[in-house]
């Protein structure tokens, strides 16, 4: 396909609800899992995620709708895949770049599980993307994780 067509079909669209619909199922499934042995275990201080005071301010807003994102895929994405493909195959890689992301995520064991597997997919994303090359999949992938903590922080300030 040219990158006429490409951009003509709008693939990119597909491609983003995809990986995001995949990144939120995970983390419902990875949440629950976590409500679940936390009321169960009648343990009231299992963290949920990062702490976010009642005041929004665009600060917070920014920093985690466009600054993380932008961050984690540098350090999570860009430079695994960048300077570590030469020494490593891709299934290696994609777990290297999956465990550097979820490191930024170590609130507990559910949510660093659920950073994981998100970061599995968001690794498989980049390393499609990179073979296409219509866009960078840096932006693809910031694309993509912006939506997703934008709906975040939208369900967390529904929630609370």
């Amino acid at each position: 396909m040219t990158t006429k067509k490409a951009i003509e079909s709008l693939d990119v669209i597909p491609y983003i609800f995809l990986v995001l619909s995949f990144s939120l199922i995970v983390s419902l499934f990875t949440y629950g899992l976590n409500f679940s042995i936390s009321f169960l275990s009648n343990d009231v201080e299992v963290s949920d995620g990062p702490l976010i005071e009642k005041n929004y301010s665009f600060f917070v807003f920014f920093s985690v709708c466009v600054i993380a994102p932008i961050f984690e895929t540098v350090i999570a994405q860009y430079i695994p895949f960048q300077f570590l493909a030469k020494f490593f195959n891709t299934k290696i890689l994609t777990v290297i770049s999956a465990l550097i992301f979820a490191s930024f995520h170590p609130y507990n064991f559910w949510y660093f599980m659920n950073a994981f597997l998100i970061g599995v997919i968001w690794a498989v994303g980049y390393l499609n993307w990179k073979k296409i090359e219509i866009i960078h999949p840096f932006w693809i992938i910031v694309s993509v994780h912006s939506l997703k903590n934008l709906l975040s922080f939208v369900l967390h300030l529904s929630l609370s």
